[in-house]
Parts: structure tokens; C-alpha cells; sequence
């Protein structure tokens, strides 16, 4: 399957939209031409060649390169795979599991989220400007550089009127709509309704939607549903370093700073860890809340302690709170002083604290430990945790436990640096 997924994004880079209307003789002037699918005396067929795509303002056909050969022959969605790579002189696709037929409803999907995000951006309202560019801060170029939007409830009637009933059950499959039987057939509802729309980008492409509300109703924060979300601006893990936010807004906010970042959506997932190791060294700044320290710790784990670096700021700010009374120069101090996640850790705990109640900060401290070898965990205990909290040996004793008992619960070691594995059972 991501063997042909690649093989077709080949081949979508390889024949541009232009290079398949040239092939098939409809010329374009200024992005436009006359349709081929009906019959046309003034043009109406819109050529969009930055993203590839299509649509007739007449007979609201449209898509990408491969719709259009696939419309103009009549033919599938592998024929026209075939018909282009040929045009490109790339060699046929040989297949090993056959499974295109499954990849076609994915590059549906992919097709229609770029289309609903970019529906939502045309309906920018002016209290959703305001929101992003005075509330929030961020540059107004923003706004369509990310293609943020605002769902106004209509995406569904839009398909409808624009890609064709069809589309409609994509457009649930995508995580855009849900549908209720009513006595007329079937009803589409959007997923998204009075939110911000904070699309993800990759190649210039939305492929997943989220939405914040601005009024104050719950849930805040609503994501593409039934869809597992990407990094946002996944195109920094090629740097040296990188900096982790959390969601699209504190992602912009550091971007706006052209700082390498990017953004965790809907918490820290396994696909998002793989991807995490890519760069040397990753800087954590997330919301100083209790969900965003533990995010910090876990994501230390699954890293490795000698990875990660985390920031702390000031006064119990959050990054966009920061990005919007501070400069670049004050943050790039405070990553100077990014601390390890062991200091980070310690740090979460009061100087002066109630030891009966200290069970509530070892679990966390336990868990951190738990990732590097014994050896080194035991020299942490007696040579920095103990002397920093005045422990006696009583309350060491019942970290070691700790440390021991997190040790147990199925986690794999790597046998050279100690750094946390999956568990076998959980895959």
C-alpha cells in the first residue's frame, strides 16, 4: 500500500495538470479553458497549477491530474496511474498486494479535506481575522499561507453543489460530516460548525482539519474525526533541531519567529514518536498545565533523556502567551537554558513539601527514571534527588520501589542507552 502510495505521488510530481491538458489538446489561458465535459462557449474549467487541480464552474467536474485523464478516457483510477507514468517514462507499477482500489478512496479523501479547508478559508469572517491576527498575534499573512478558514456549517451543501452528491459519503469517510436518516434519504451534517479552521499542510495540500472555537463552548479544541493527526509543519523535522508546541496556534506563533517547530495535536501518539527521532536534538515548550508537563515527561521517555531538552517559561505563560509580549531573543535565552528532564522533573516538585503526600510526585519522577539503566538511575537517586529534597532512606527506599515497579510494567530497554521501547504486547 505505501509502496504504491509512492509510486503515484511519482507520478503526480512527474505530469503537472498542464502537461495532461496539453496531452489532450484543451489549451489554457491565464488558468482557464474551455471544458471538455460539456458542452462550452464561454471558458469555465479553472486550473489551479500549484495545487494540481481542476474544477468547471459549468458542470462542477474537478479533482486532480489523475481525475482529469480518468474523466477524459472513461476510464480508472489505475489506468490513468498507468497512462500518465507512461507520459512521464516512468516503468509500470508491479504490484504486490494489489490494493489500489483502497489507495483511490485515500487520494479521494486527501482531495476533498484540501477542498473543504480551502471552502473554510473563503469564509474568513472578520471576528475569525481578528481572533488569529489581533487576539492571537500572528502575522495577517497567516491566514493564507496556512489556509486558515472558519466553518460556517455549509462544507456539506458545498460538496453537494459543487463535487456532486457522490462525494457526500467520502466527505463522511474523511472524519468532514456525519449523516442521519431522514425520510428523504440520507442528511449531511459538518463535522466542523462555527470554529476556526486550523488546517495541517503537506506539499501545499490541507491533509487534516482542526477547529477551535472562539466562544467559548466545548469542546474548544475539535479535530478531523476518526482520523489520526499529523504533525503540524512536519517539513521542520529535516533540521538539526526542533522545537515541540503543542496544536496550530503555538506552532504559527514560533513559525512566525521562523523557528524550526512543530506541533502535537491530540496528544503524543506512536506515529508522532517515529518521527521525533529524526532530528539530533528536540526542545520541548509545552503548556505549562499539568497534561502539558506530563506530555514533556513522556515524550522524554520515548525519546531518551540525553535527547531532549526542555524549556520552561516564565510565570506560567504558554508559548503563544510568550510569542506575544517577549521577542525571538528573549526565547532563544530561555533555550539556552533548557534544562535536561530530569532537572525538569525535580523541578515539578515543591522545595518544601508535605512527605505524606509525596506519592503524587513519585509516580512521574519513577517513570523517568525507570528509562535509563539501573546503574545510572540508582547514581541519580542517592547523588542528585536525595541531597536536593533532604530524603532519608525511608523515602528512597520508596522511589527505588517506584522505579522498580514502573520498570516492570512490560517496557522494553534498549541494552545500549537505556532508552524506553514499546512493549512487545501492546505492538
Amino acid at each position: 500500500m505505501s509502496e504504491y502510495r509512492d509510486y503515484v505521488d511519482r507520478v503526480r510530481g512527474a505530469v503537472p495538470i498542464l502537461g495532461a491538458l496539453k496531452h489532450y489538446n484543451v489549451p489554457v489561458e491565464n488558468g482557464i479553458a474551455l471544458c471538455p465535459f460539456h458542452p462550452d462557449s464561454h471558458p469555465s474549467l479553472s486550473i489551479t497549477p500549484a495545487r494540481g487541480l481542476f474544477h468547471c464552474f459549468g458542470c462542477h467536474a474537478g479533482g486532480d491530474v489523475f481525475a482529469f485523464v480518468q474523466k477524459m478516457d472513461g476510464s480508472g483510477f489505475r489506468e490513468a496511474v498507468a497512462k500518465l507514468a507512461g507520459w512521464a517514462g516512468i516503468p509500470p507499477y508491479q504490484p504486490i498486494f494489489g490494493d489500489a482500489n483502497s489507495l483511490e478512496v485515500e487520494r479521494q479523501i486527501a482531495e476533498l479535506t484540501d477542498w473543504v479547508a480551502r471552502f473554510y478559508h473563503a469564509q474568513l469572517t472578520p471576528s475569525a481575522r481578528a481572533y488569529v491576527v489581533e487576539q492571537r498575534g500572528l502575522p495577517p499573512a497567516f491566514l493564507d499561507t496556512y489556509v486558515i478558514g472558519w466553518a460556517n456549517g455549509r462544507a456539506a451543501e458545498a460538496v453537494m453543489t459543487y463535487c456532486g452528491p457522490d462525494w457526500l459519503p467520502i466527505m463522511e469517510k474523511a472524519g468532514l460530516a456525519s449523516s442521519k436518516r431522514t425520510g428523504d434519504g440520507l442528511a449531511y451534517r459538518d463535522h466542523f460548525f462555527d470554529r476556526v479552521t486550523f488546517p495541517i499542510l503537506r506539499d501545499q495540500r490541507a491533509i487534516f482539519l482542526s477547529g477551535r472555537a472562539i466562544d467559548g463552548r466545548e469542546p474548544r479544541y475539535l479535530h478531523q474525526k476518526g482520523v489520526e493527526s499529523p504533525l503540524v509543519n512536519e517539513d521542520a523535522l529535516n533540521s538539526d533541531w526542533v522545537l515541540v508546541v503543542e496544536g496550530a496556534l503555538d506552532t504559527y506563533s514560533f513559525l512566525a519567529w521562523e523557528l524550526p517547530v512543530v506541533g502535537l495535536q491530540g496528544g503524543l501518539r506512536p506515529s508522532a514518536i517515529g518521527k521525533l527521532r529524526r532530528p539530533r536534538t528536540v526542545y520541548t515548550c509545552l503548556d505549562p498545565d499539568r497534561a502539558g508537563q506530563e506530555s514533556t515527561l513522556k515524550l522524554a521517555v520515548a525519546l531518551g533523556l540525553t535527547k531532549v531538552k526542555c524549556i520552561r517559561l516564565p510565570d506560567g505563560r504558554d508559548p503563544n502567551d510568550y510569542y506575544r509580549t517577549r521577542t525571538v531573543e528573549d526565547f532563544k535565552a530561555l533555550m539556552a537554558e533548557a534544562v535536561d528532564p530530569l532537572e525538569f522533573a525535580l523541578g515539578l516538585i515543591p522545595k518544601e513539601i508535605d512527605w505524606l503526600l509525596f506519592g503524587g510526585w513519585l509516580n512521574p519522577l519513577a517513570h523517568l527514571l525507570a528509562s535509563i539503566p539501573r546503574l545510572d538511575a540508582d547514581v541519580l537517586v542517592e547523588k542528585v534527588v536525595a541531597p536536593r529534597f533532604d530524603l532519608g532512606r525511608a523515602i528512597v527506599a520508596s522511589l527505588q520501589r517506584a522505579i522498580d515497579t514502573e520498570r516492570a510494567k512490560n517496557r522494553v530497554q534498549c541494552p545500549a542507552c537505556g532508552t524506553a521501547l514499546v512493549s512487545p504486547k501492546k505492538g
